[in-house]
């Protein structure tokens, strides 16, 4: 059998798809606890505050979306637009990393150890491996 076919295949992907939903729901939540969980310094005066804090919860909404897609593809038995989320998860988690050196000049790894997972899930779902 095709590793494309395997059973196991999207239920992986929607466990790597699923973290996204509570790390969203989180960032929404509390936005400093994603500063703080990336090595963000928190900005020193009200206004920039309330602007970073803000800019984080869009990112909590973008992981939210991104993992309810994954969810929906998986839930409807789409293999292929499953593949696709994947690859998409893993080019965010590519910017992800590089707006990390950006900011705190490291902290890389925190984002793109999901990067290969996401390509191989991606990958294995739209067949490249068969």
């Amino acid at each position: 059998m095709p590793i494309s076919h395997q059973p196991w295949l999207p239920n992986a992907s929607i466990i790597f798809g699923g973290l996204p939903i509570l790390v969203g729901l989180q960032l929404m939540r509390d936005p400093n606890w994603g500063l703080d969980l990336l090595g963000f310094a928190r900005p020193a005066g009200a206004e920039a505050q309330k602007l970073t804090e803000s800019l984080v919860m869009y990112f909590g909404t973008r992981d939210l979306a991104f993992g309810l897609s994954a969810l929906a593809a998986w839930r409807s038995g789409n293999r292929q637009t499953l593949g696709w989320i994947m690859l998409v998860g893993s080019g965010m988690t590519v910017i992800d990393g590089f707006t990390s050196i950006r900011q705190t000049g490291g902290g890389v790894w925190k984002h793109w150890t999901f990067t290969p997972i996401g390509l191989g899930l991606g990958g294995g779902l739209l067949g490249w491996f068969d």
